[in-house]
């Protein structure tokens, strides 16, 4: 028996709203697929955000330029795993880790020697930092940091010579070396905090997490953007060797600081970093630890790469072809 029509003209206007809202949600969902295969070899991230309306981010909820409601979101739900659910992860490696441990490197490294694709989340967050600190945006707020990294025409491309750094471009200029100043060192993980600025860039790092094989570096990849991937990494190191990398680093660069000035930052990030009340920092159960204090990069990296080929041979169908 058929539901009859409700009466009230508010209440069938409020049905109509809801059905345009559902089927807008749906083709919303196809276009950023569609613009993350197109970008395959190019990720272009704001050309992701214009194809899905320019989402604004705010406190409990996602509106479109229209002002309509599109669909509820409280920060609670930013990290739910339930969101991860239909998507294959199987061929996913996913590393976290503290400043310096050496996700950025041996991610790179992992991504040559199995053929795959590699994403360093965090230089989403460091450009974002960067364009909020040129705006003169306070790291805290929020609100503001997330409109705009949905307006931003980020891009990733690749590396310009042999093993070294992809190239990250905003609004078509190339950041990469700014995005890895003191001064965004500094700032970006109080930029990572906001909930509006996490809830603006996973939607994108989960879409690219569901194209087969990918390496993901970041804080909160294992626990909140792929907790379903099929290789879980924390990489770990104690402060005072991150902060030694990291101060070769940046004198390598023509920064002037001091080993001192280094460590107290690693600190602090690792500070914020780990009780933040959105994705904090933290090896997730099941996660496989890897110490790296006085190892050799390639002996890490191939430590990684036959545990991915045995997980990926038992558990994705069809993944490893004589590649070990």
């Amino acid at each position: 028996m058929a539901t009859p029509a409700p009466k009230s003209p508010r209440m069938r206007e409020l049905l109509a709203l809801l059905s345009r809202t559902h089927e807008r949600a749906a083709r919303l969902t196809n276009q950023r697929s569609a613009a993350i295969l197109a970008t395959a070899e190019n990720l272009s991230f704001g050309s992701v955000w214009r194809a899905v309306g320019h989402l604004q981010v705010r406190r409990g909820g996602v509106r479109t330029n229209g002002g309509g409601s599109l669909d509820r979101m409280t920060t609670e739900s930013v990290g739910s795993e339930s969101q991860t659910r239909g998507a294959d992860h199987c061929q996913v490696i996913a590393i976290d880790g503290p400043a310096a441990a050496g996700k950025t490197t041996i991610a790179r490294a992992l991504a040559t020697r199995l053929d795959a694709v590699y994403l360093d989340t965090g230089a989403l967050y460091r450009a974002v930092t960067l364009a909020a600190l040129r705006a003169g945006v306070p790291p805290t707020n929020g609100e503001d940091i997330a409109s705009i990294a949905q307006s931003l025409d980020l891009q990733i491309r690749p590396a310009t010579t042999p093993g070294g750094p992809e190239r990250v471009f905003a609004d078509g200029e190339d950041v990469t070396e700014a995005i890895r100043s003191p001064e965004v060192d500094a700032t970006v993980s109080i930029v990572a905090a906001q909930p509006e600025v996490r809830a603006a860039l996973l939607p994108i790092q989960r879409d690219i997490a569901s194209r087969g094989r990918v390496i993901m570096a970041g804080r909160d990849i294992t626990t909140v953007v792929v907790p379903d991937a099929g290789v879980r990494i924390f990489l770990n190191a104690s402060p005072e060797v991150r902060a030694q990398r990291r101060y070769r680093e940046l004198v390598a660069k023509g920064h002037v600081t001091s080993y001192e000035e280094v460590l107290r930052d690693i600190l602090q990030r690792d500070l914020i970093d780990s009780t933040r009340e959105i994705a904090p920092l933290h090896a997730a159960p099941g996660v496989t630890i890897v110490e790296t204090d006085g190892r050799d990069i390639d002996d890490i990296v191939e430590e990684i790469a036959h545990l991915a080929l045995r997980t990926w041979e038992s558990s994705c169908h069809g993944a490893v072809k004589n590649e070990s």
